[in-house]
């Protein structure tokens, strides 16, 4: 399920972590709807998340700290492989509409418009996507206790991509014969590097061809590929 959020600003800018301003406000969603029992299952308990989402702002001029727009309306597309977690945020979403949310530098942002999109079910096993919000590969080293994050510059990338998302899979609960065909081939793609959390990550950007089983293939598109997807990474649409 996709869900398109539309949001005024007060101000035409944005802090350079917007992605963490729209954590903020997903948390805060959850929080107040059904008493806080859905904020609590997902955010103090284990369950996984299996939700990414995008951010669309209207030609961004980066500075240090914050991000010039040229109007302020911004648009998040928000996206689950899960149905029920769909219908449980997007009620979410719908009680903050028209509610300020208060922002720094005397800024704030009201959501004033909720819709979903048109499902569309992948049914062969090959598609070719594009990211509309970075591809983290992030290694998490035990010894060193250190994360590692590999970009498409790298020539190991495709090797390690491919590596975490099927672990990816397995903990979402396919089992080896759904994966074993699994790949992701970089086409036209480059790699970025995005401020969050105070920590420069590098991902990548860019059209990549995926191979395998629909079933997968959907959930991915669905749930978002990689790491950090519900942070606001990982979120790809089929192209071509």
């Amino acid at each position: 399920m996709r869900i398109e959020l539309q949001f005024v600003l007060a101000k035409c800018e944005i802090d350079i972590e917007y992605r963490r301003i729209l954590l903020h406000f997903i948390k805060k969603s959850l929080s107040e709807v059904n008493g806080g029992t859905y904020y609590k299952k997902y955010y103090s308990g284990h369950d996984s998340k299996d939700f990414t989402f995008a951010v669309k702002l209207p030609n961004p001029v980066f500075e240090v700290n914050r991000i010039k727009l040229d109007n302020n309306t911004i648009k998040v597309i928000w996206s689950t492989s899960d149905y029920k977690l769909g219908l449980i945020f997007i009620n979410a979403f719908m009680a903050q509409l028209n509610k300020v949310f208060p922002l720094a530098n005397q800024n704030e942002m009201t959501l004033v418009k909720v819709f979903k999109w048109k499902d569309n079910e992948v049914r062969t096993d090959k598609i070719r996507i594009k990211m509309i919000s970075p591809l983290v590969i992030r290694e998490h080293c035990r010894d060193e206790n250190k994360d590692h994050y590999y970009s498409v510059k790298q020539d190991n990338f495709q090797e390690k991509a491919v590596e975490i998302i099927k672990s990816q899979l397995r903990l979402a609960g396919y089992t080896e014969n759904y994966i074993d065909d699994f790949n992701i081939t970089p086409l036209a793609t480059r790699t970025v590097i995005v401020k969050h959390y105070e920590c420069n990550v590098e991902s990548s950007l860019g059209n990549f061809e995926l191979q395998g089983k629909p079933v997968v293939l959907n959930y991915l598109l669905g749930a978002g590929l990689g790491s950090r997807k519900n942070q606001g990474f990982g979120a790809a649409v089929v192209v071509g």
